[in-house]
């Protein structure tokens, strides 16, 4: 709000802008002067908070339909590889990634179902002990880790041999039914931003 102490600022600490005003008459300013230029200042102040909710607006509703997107993709899913495939996409479609993969318990082992990330490609398919990795802690814990998201690399994600190398943040959540044990994890992984 425009102060009420005649100096004509506006805004708040984050917003502050000031409105200078001169003229040639040298008489001292009316009140109906001082009055319009508070009125300008809060009208200039009302604008640009209205300009900031729009903004977020159309920021959230991007967000939205990105969600959305990302919804009518995993509704298309009819067998595991094309919800593999729609579940990627849909996270490509909100987040930007490096590396995704999906892992599935079979028993006594988790295997990589699906995987999208260059060299890690090679992993598809490859078996490891249920507690191997931090995706064994995830589908023993049913807790999703690391818990700040942030990768330094020397963890084995997937077991002590397969650590992703390069990576600087890394979330992996446990897939879970309904009801029971974690079916496997889903396994998101991003390199350092240039």
């Amino acid at each position: 709000r425009a102060s009420q102490d005649n100096t004509g600022v506006g805004g708040s600490n984050d917003d502050l802008f000031i409105l200078c005003v001169d003229r040639e008459d040298v008489s001292e300013w009316s009140e109906n002067d001082k009055n319009l230029l508070h009125l300008a200042v809060d009208k200039m102040f009302m604008d640009q908070k209205l300009s900031k909710l729009l903004n977020n607006i159309e920021l959230e509703r991007s967000i939205i339909q990105k969600i959305c997107t990302s919804f009518r993709e995993l509704n298309h899913g009819l067998d595991l590889k094309s919800v593999f495939q729609a579940t990627y996409n849909a996270i490509n479609n909100l987040l930007s990634v490096d590396c995704v993969a999906i892992n599935l318990t079979q028993r006594d082992i988790h295997y990589i179902a699906f995987i999208r990330g260059g060299i890690n490609e090679r992993l598809l398919g490859m078996e490891y002990g249920i507690n191997e990795g931090l995706v064994g802690q995830v589908l023993k814990l049913d807790h999703s880790l690391p818990a700040n998201a942030f990768y330094n690399g020397d963890a084995p994600v997937f077991s002590k041999s397969h650590c992703l190398v390069g990576y600087k943040s890394l979330f992996i959540i446990p897939l879970r039914p309904e009801k029971g044990d974690p079916i496997g994890t889903l396994t998101v992984a991003a390199k350092p931003a240039h």
